[in-house]
């Protein structure tokens, strides 16, 4: 199974909510981030291994309290909107394709390895 990293999740969310992954990173309080923000937060305690602290300081230096505080909001808003919850599950899961797509790509043989044998 393929690990999903920081940089799927980023990338996932950032597509669908139309905003650039450097926007994610950036240490603004405007609702068009946070929010995202938190998805990604979210996402990342949930399907990596990434402690709080860890999740942090990849996401631009945040203390680990703000990634908690992240993580319980959006957990307490997709108990609450059931649209918004299978939102972020099925960002989840395509943040575990994307990363299982790119570990086909980096098992798949070049074209130089299949002319040579």
């Amino acid at each position: 199974m393929a690990r999903v990293t920081l940089q799927d999740i980023i990338a996932v969310v950032a597509r669908d909510f139309d905003i650039t992954p450097q926007r994610l990173l950036e240490q603004t309080r405007t609702h068009d981030v946070t929010h995202p923000r938190q998805i990604v937060m979210w996402i990342a305690r949930n399907c990596t291994k990434l402690s709080l602290p860890d999740i942090g300081e990849r996401m631009g230096g945040y203390d680990h309290t703000t990634v908690m505080y992240g993580v319980r909001r959006i957990a307490v808003k997709m108990e609450a909107d059931g649209e918004l919850g299978a939102r972020v599950r099925r960002l989840a899961q395509a943040s575990m394709t994307r990363a299982a797509a790119r570990d086909v790509g980096q098992n798949r043989p070049s074209s130089e390895n299949i002319a040579a044998a």
